[in-house]
């Protein structure tokens, strides 16, 4: 992040305002629509793909409810609720449908540009396994709030997590963002540079049977998102069909492609981007710049000119 000085008269307000220096052209940063003959109106689409979502989301928000039950007696000070705390079974583990969609779920803006960027680079193998955890962790970490596992709990988790020492990246086949809820607008252009470089890298490494939809999700799915996550607040949500998962949310999965394949289009694959080599193919990330400038002087209403008068 850098930041440009320039000259401010006097008496004028001072303003950061945000730039995106990318490399590439404007046009790559456009996000997909609807196609022509699409089965549903834009309304029906979205009302559609949000209930797909939260079904295949379900398994996580009972998940996260079953917890928030078994602890919430355990908040009761004093000596009654001590007493009662003793009576109470442990906290439920997680199913296999929680633990299949913590390998195949990204949550969070930060985490999907991290995935993205990490297929981007030019390294074709990187360790996956301190990813895998965290992804793993961050499911268990929504059934309990805020708290810390305890280390019989990580030492559960590292026995149940079959991870591989080396492995290729995360390949998102859904990017789901609430556009209009993201704080910088420019992170909407800078999303869709990446979705459509990634698409690029996928082209050049014959990985043309993974497309990649960018959706942008109405803002009442915050709601929706953060309710089912156990977030105060979900901007953004990744899925990928490309992990071993439970059959129940692979069916889930498939359903919610098929709806995507029907009616929408995906990323195209940047152009300039170079795809015959891909040892020669290096990732150039985006430098969000903030230049200072003055703030725009507002005409005054007639109506405010007469008081004034």
């Amino acid at each position: 992040m850098t930041l440009e000085q320039s000259t401010v008269p006097p008496g004028r307000k001072t303003v950061f305002k945000t730039v995106l220096d990318t490399p590439f052209p404007p046009e790559t940063g456009e996000w997909p629509k609807l196609k022509e003959d699409a089965k549903f109106d834009e309304t029906s689409f979205y009302d559609a793909l949000s209930k797909t979502l939260l079904r295949l989301l379900n398994p996580i928000d009972n998940f996260r409810r079953a917890v928030d039950a078994s602890r919430a007696p355990k908040r009761r000070r004093g000596r009654q609720g001590r007493q009662l705390a003793k009576t109470l079974p442990p906290a439920p583990l997680a199913s296999a449908e929680v633990s299949a969609l913590s390998r195949c779920i990204a949550v969070g803006l930060n985490t999907l540009i991290d995935t993205l960027q990490l297929e981007c680079t030019s390294a074709p193998l990187f360790n996956r396994k301190s990813l895998q955890k965290r992804d793993a962790r961050t499911v268990f970490d929504i059934g309990q709030g805020r708290a810390k596992l305890k280390s019989k709990r990580k030492a559960e988790l590292n026995e149940t997590t079959e991870v591989s020492e080396v492995a290729e990246p995360l390949r998102l086949s859904v990017v789901l963002v609430c556009r209009e809820a993201l704080a910088a607008k420019s992170l909407a252009s800078h999303l869709a540079s990446l979705c459509s470089t990634t698409v690029a890298r996928r082209v050049g490494d014959s990985h043309t049977d993974c497309p990649l939809y960018l959706v942008a999700l109405p803002t009442a799915a915050l709601v929706d998102l953060a309710s089912a996550l156990g977030f105060p607040r979900v901007t953004a949500i990744g899925l990928t069909a490309d992990c071993p998962v439970d059959t129940a949310v692979d069916a889930q999965l498939k359903e919610l492609l098929a709806l995507l394949e029907l009616n929408m289009k995906h990323v195209v694959a940047a152009e300039s981007v170079p795809l015959p080599n891909k040892d020669n193919v290096t990732y150039v990330p985006t430098k969000l710049k903030h230049i200072e400038t003055t703030a725009p002087i507002m005409k005054q209403k007639q109506g405010a000119k007469a008081q004034n008068q």
